[in-house]
């Protein structure tokens, strides 16, 4: 991912709540996630670079929270998240692939 392909991002870190849940635990660090996620260049109406479903799997991603499978972004904003709830994330370059990109 090249940061020039993604101009109109923005440098801070921005969690939208889409969908809120108000009972069960929240995730913190250590604990194993499923997620489902579409990642998209520079905004949710830019284009798909990667998702979950893309993977073949047929089942959601599985990460464990804040050791580092993802990137700090994705580790951050799932922070305290619950079952069922759902989040938009927009994630600087700092906290993604950086300037250079993953390319």
């Amino acid at each position: 991912i090249k940061d020039s392909l993604s101009p109109d991002m923005s440098k801070t870190f921005v969690i939208r709540h889409i969908k809120d849940v108000d009972a069960g635990i929240t995730a913190r660090k250590g604990d194993l996630m499923e997620v489902e996620y579409e990642a998209r260049y520079g905004n949710k109406n830019g284009p798909m670079f990667d998702s979950s479903n893309g993977r073949g799997t047929g089942q959601p991603f599985q990460l464990v929270l804040g050791t580092g499978d993802v990137i700090p972004g994705v580790d951050q904003g799932l922070f305290g998240m619950k079952a069922g709830e759902e989040r938009e994330i927009e994630i600087p370059p700092a906290l993604g692939y950086g300037p250079a990109g993953s390319a």
